[in-house]
């Protein structure tokens, strides 16, 4: 997503330089909070104690997981009629999300 939108945001300031590094989950909030970076990414909650360090979210998207199988077997034709249920039932109580 960075690199999206520093695409796009370089269309409108091309003078602006970005750096942008992938790191693994908590790097971004880590290096933001340790004086590292201006902006860092995170995908969970940010605990009370990183709030009194002066971290805050801004929600910029959605996250989601994705299985992913090499090749059909009985365990995974049952998790598959699980997460059908689970997706109908999400769907119904949040269209918007389908």
């Amino acid at each position: 997503m960075m690199v999206r939108w520093s695409e796009e945001f370089r269309q409108s300031y091309p003078d602006v330089q970005f750096d942008i590094s992938a790191g693994g989950a908590g790097k971004g909030l880590a290096d933001a909070l340790g004086g590292v970076v201006d902006i860092g990414m995170v995908s969970r909650d940010i605990t009370p104690e990183e709030e009194k360090r002066g971290a805050f979210w801004v929600p910029v998207t959605t996250d989601a997981v994705f299985a992913t199988v090499a090749r059909p077997t009985r365990c995974c034709r049952t998790c598959w009629s699980k997460v059908s249920r689970a997706t109908s039932w999400l769907t119904s109580i949040s269209p918007e999300r389908s």
